[in-house]
């Protein structure tokens, strides 16, 4: 007579968890690259600020030439943009770190075979 041997309930968690770890490390590259570009975009963002400051000393609207007021107007567009796309990233950092956390709700391994076992 054939029996069916099933694996250890234990062997079965440390498979689960590895899994898990393994979305969680994936989960983590990716808000690496995430705050590698907030940072860069940061450091580009103080820059377009210094730019600005620098144009603006340049005295007031009319008595700008052209050149500085087009190159004034790039500038605040950019730092626009910038803002924008630092508060994407925030929210792009907040929805990983919950994805995190719902991953490791989501395959919390449920032993089934034991549950089953204490009816």
């Amino acid at each position: 007579m054939v029996f069916f041997k099933a694996r250890s309930s234990a062997r079965d968690k440390t498979s689960d968890d590895a899994r898990v770890a393994a979305i969680v490390r994936q989960i983590q590259d990716v808000r690496s690259g995430v705050m590698k570009e907030r940072r860069g975009l940061e450091r580009r963002y103080a820059d377009f600020v210094g730019q600005a400051s620098q144009l603006v000393d340049t005295g007031y609207e009319g008595e700008r030439d052209d050149s500085a007021e087009q190159q004034l107007t790039k500038v605040e567009s950019d730092a626009l943009y910038a803002r924008k796309r630092l508060s994407d990233l925030d929210r792009h950092l907040e929805s990983l770190d919950a994805l995190s956390e719902r991953v490791k709700v989501m395959f919390d391994p449920i032993d089934e075979i034991e549950r089953l076992r204490k009816r």
